[in-house]
């Protein structure tokens, strides 16, 4: 007997999607996800308009993160308390290493920030280290591949803990 290959529902405001395990682990399915950019099907409800997640993975490239916490964080931790009121367990996978953030502050539009001061590595560790101690999961893969690879693994061990009736 045969297993049909899990659903990943990828958000439709996803600007850069994941396809690479598309028809050989799993098969994507664009929604309108409540929080987050991908989530396994099997555990998602809807509500109104968008899927909620049980567990979401939020997809980041260095550059995305960045921009996401710095200047202000509001947008990222209004998303964070919006799926942490429906009880939506967040991780975010960033597309990159701490080699790429760090290359990243090197680009002259974070040498601008904060008047001429810049941004700084231990900020960005701080913040990193805070969102950590918080419950919330930050993930740094070497490639875009790596990243995918580890969300879908992330994705399924999450399944296995909830069918057996863990959170």
């Amino acid at each position: 007997m045969t297993h049909p290959l899990p659903t990943i529902y990828r958000d439709t405001r996803e600007r850069k999607p994941w396809h690479l395990l598309d028809g050989g682990r799993c098969v994507y399915e664009d929604v309108a996800l409540y929080v987050g950019d991908y989530a396994l099907a099997e555990f998602c409800t809807m509500d109104g308009n968008a899927w909620v997640p049980s567990f979401v993975i939020e997809r980041k490239a260095a550059a995305d993160y960045l921009g996401s916490f710095f200047p202000s964080p509001t947008d990222e931790y209004n998303k964070m308390r919006k799926g942490y009121a429906k009880g939506v367990k967040m991780m975010y996978v960033l597309d990159g290493s701490e080699v790429d953030l760090r290359r990243e502050l090197n680009r002259a539009h974070w040498k601008r920030f904060r008047n001429g001061r810049g941004l700084q590595w231990p900020e960005v560790s701080a913040q990193i280290q805070s969102l950590r101690v918080a419950g919330i999961h930050i993930i740094m893969s070497p490639s875009r591949h790596h990243a995918e690879t580890t969300s879908f693994d992330l994705m399924m061990a999450d399944a296995t803990r909830r069918r057996k009736g863990a959170k």
